[in-house]
């Protein structure tokens, strides 16, 4: 199998509280990995490290065989743009930007041009007739659907979602994910996502859950 994300012996600490507490995790192409785990029990922390966005207390995260612990910021930066896919609880769209020029943003800061792959994304995510809409213009649920198809405008080996449908009602909610999941792997891209709530990520390969800051299956 083609290993593209994985974890050793990740640790996190703030001060004396200890929030991760040794997590292995390895995750192939194409498959699907939901983290469970209540308010506060380190999935986001888990997740952020995971992309490279936050260093671990010990352990390390490999993207593609890279450790990440290795790569000088720009290069790490560059890792991150071309071969994940953040979706996050609130959107953080530009305001300033159309929903079409929010989905181009990672493709602008890697200096290429996505405009025909987000219209691609945003008429599958139904919004082909909102691409020159500001997120001001749009519904709750627009927005989250602009911010899925930001995430995988790159083609990315994995998409990265961090309780994306916290703001959704649960029907919303219940389609942002299927959304998510249905895109990833029709690019043959690995999906990791946290949430609370369990009903979400039925369909998922593996479900596994938070608990003293280790995985459980």
């Amino acid at each position: 199998m083609n290993e593209v994300l994985s974890a050793s012996g990740l640790e996190k600490s703030y001060e004396d509280i200890r929030v991760l507490a040794g997590v292995d995790l390895a995750v192939v192409a194409g498959e699907t990995v939901a983290v469970l785990g209540p308010s506060g029990s380190g999935k986001s922390t888990l997740l952020a490290i995971l992309g490279g966005l936050e260093p671990p207390s010990a352990g390390s995260v490999r993207l593609d065989g890279i450790d990440l612990a290795t790569c000088s910021e720009p290069a790490l930066a560059s890792l991150r743009a071309r071969r994940l896919g953040f979706v996050f609880q609130e959107h953080h769209l530009l305001p300033q930007l159309t929903a079409l020029e929010n989905v181009c943003v990672p493709a602008m800061a890697a200096g290429e041009d996505a405009t025909a792959r987000a219209h691609e994304l945003l008429a599958a995510l139904e919004l082909g007739d909102r691409v020159d809409h500001f997120p001001a213009q749009l519904s709750g649920g627009e927005r989250q659907r602009v911010a899925v198809a930001r995430a995988l405008v790159m083609r990315p080996a994995v998409v990265l979602a961090d309780e994306p449908t916290g703001s959704l009602d649960p029907r919303r909610a219940a389609s942002v994910v299927a959304l998510i999941t249905a895109l990833a792997k029709a690019d043959g891209a690995a999906v990791v996502l946290v949430t609370h709530q369990a009903g979400l990520v039925d369909g998922f390969d593996r479900r596994l859950t938070l608990v003293d800051g280790r995985l459980q299956a």
